[in-house]
């Protein structure tokens, strides 16, 4: 007859993560003092983990491609953080955001950040094209309090839509779940007895609370179909290690809070304006007890922060105030708005940047770009910087209105980012079942659909972001290695301001009578 054990030994392992930092380096400090007040309350039991695009969105951490960000990281004590697909913006060391001369290492900015960093970038399902090998690490074992944790690294699969492919030659992605729960394998054999994920694929769940294995609630009200619970069930199903104690997502700049097959899934928006905590109950041997507490993101407070942490970040926010404040020259009476889905001011005032600059017939630009709304006010670089954080440069290619017609037709169908237009109309109708997409120019005569034009863009949409793949494998494009198109912008509006037109109206760009793009009901336009 055995004797039931009387007492488990336990104890607590605490996890924390953030995601979608973009670079927001003035966020870590304040991040800074809920990690050491963690620390203090687990001593040695904290492990800290990131979703993923580390960089590209402040004048910070752009400056010297990421290096203050990894700074700043290092000095918050990451253990791990998953590769983002905004990792890849910077191309080469230098001023190229793109290979432009024979050599030039089209990820060197990023490799050059990943040596810098005191943690590993992770990804098991970005592989060379050639050998199949990860080019980062699939996974990394961490000892915290005796107990060896496995953290197992994944990137999103629409990484070739959402970076610019010149700095993906060579690089082939494989499925999310087949790589991180081969790899969890890996780690369990490597000697860890606890492994989580944390992967740049996400979702959105909006429903925040406290979960617990005993109370995880239903996911009503959550995209049940997102990539992190695709991802959980898949792991859930695996009966040869491949199974992890938890999800830490990214990408989706959500807050994520959900209990999947058993799996907790965690995300914690964006910016580093907030941070997600589980923890995570193991038995003397290091083994999970299936006990754990999921907790709600935590939206970091504007309080004392690490002094520590502080004085790691403070050289590159000094260097960037200057350019920050510089301003434009033109005024604004009202905000500027932005708008992801829909026709907008600032969509408008960019596309017609892009086709002046480019010479072109046709300007285009997608709603994903644009980040920030304009204030009110005198505006500076720096919130022109904040509305455009992304480098992109300009690049032309030559369709017939046919294509762009059916470029603009898949556009409108589906709920993703607006490509705002310069130089023509756009009506859109339901012709029963189908969508129909005229296109007419600026004077509002017809376009046929043999007309040849030049249409202006961005690098990242000629090179297949968004809905230009099919596009540009047919029609090749021509990149401009030009300013980023922020500057191309300001440059635009300094202009507008020696020409004595220092005031800068939306509705300039903006007509809500006679709108540039015609739709039969909001986007997703569906026709019934």
């Amino acid at each position: 007859m055995s004797v039931p054990t009387l007492f488990l030994i336990t104890r607590t392992l605490i996890f924390l993560a953030t995601s979608d930092q973009h670079g927001h380096v003035e966020q870590s400090p304040l991040l800074g003092h809920y990690f050491a007040e963690e620390r203090h309350k687990a001593p040695n039991r904290v492990v800290v983990v990131d979703g993923g695009d580390l960089f590209q969105g402040t004048l910070a951490s752009n400056l010297h491609e990421g290096a203050a960000m990894v700074q700043a990281m290092n000095a918050l004590g990451y253990s791990a953080a998953a590769v983002g697909n905004h990792e890849f913006d910077f191309g080469p060391v230098g001023l190229h955001s793109t290979p432009q001369e024979a050599g030039e290492d089209p990820r060197g900015a990023l490799n050059a950040r990943a040596a810098e960093a005191k943690f590993p970038f992770l990804s098991a399902n970005l592989v060379d094209a050639t050998t199949g090998k990860p080019i980062f690490k699939p996974f990394t074992v961490v000892t915290v309090d005796g107990v060896k944790v496995g953290i197992v690294g994944g990137t999103t699969e629409d990484i070739f839509r959402t970076t610019n492919k010149k700095n993906l030659v060579g690089l082939k992605l494989m499925p999310l779940g087949v790589a991180v729960g081969d790899a969890a394998v890996q780690a369990r054999k490597a000697g860890a007895t606890v492994v989580v994920a944390v992967v740049h694929a996400g979702g959105n769940c909006p429903r925040s609370g406290v979960l617990t294995e005993a109370s995880p609630r239903d996911l009503r009200g959550c995209e049940g179909d997102s990539d992190s619970f695709r991802l959980a069930r898949e792991l859930a199903a695996r009966k040869d290690g491949g199974r992890v104690e938890a999800i830490f997502g990214g990408h989706t700049h959500q807050g994520v809070t959900a209990v999947v097959d058993g799996v907790p899934v965690l995300q914690s928006y964006d910016k580093g304006k907030a941070f997600s905590k589980l923890e995570l109950e193991v038995d003397d041997k290091g083994k999970p007890t299936g006990h754990f507490v999921a907790h709600a993101p935590e939206r970091v407070q504007d309080l004392a922060g690490d002094p520590a942490v502080q004085a790691v970040v403070a050289p590159a926010l000094a260097e960037v105030d200057a350019m920050r404040a510089k301003k434009i020259g033109v005024f604004l009476p009202a905000v500027f708005k932005r708008a992801y889905r829909a026709e907008s001011p600032l969509g408008n005032m960019v596309a017609d940047a892009i086709r002046v600059s480019t010479n072109a017939d046709v300007g285009l630009t997608n709603g994903g770009g644009l980040r920030a709304d304009l204030p009110a006010g005198d505006l500076t670089y720096g919130q022109l910087f904040e509305a455009l954080p992304f480098d992109n440069r300009l690049a032309t290619l030559k369709v017939t209105a046919g294509v762009l017609k059916q470029l603009l037709r898949t556009n409108l169908g589906h709920d993703k980012g607006i490509l705002s237009v310069s130089g023509i109309k756009v009506r859109a109708r339901c012709a029963g079942p189908s969508l129909a997409v005229d296109l007419l120019r600026a004077d509002g005569k017809p376009l046929a659909d043999d007309v040849m034009l030049t249409v202006g863009t961005t690098d990242f949409l000629a090179n297949g972001g968004d809905d230009f793949g099919p596009t540009v494998v047919e029609h090749p494009p021509i990149f401009i290695e030009s300013e980023p198109i922020r500057d191309v912008i300001a440059l635009m509006l300094r202009k507008r301001a020696d020409a004595k037109m220092k005031q800068l109206s939306a509705a300039d760009w903006f007509d809500t009578v006679h709108r540039r793009i015609e739709m039969p009901t909001p986007k997703p336009v569906v026709c019934k």
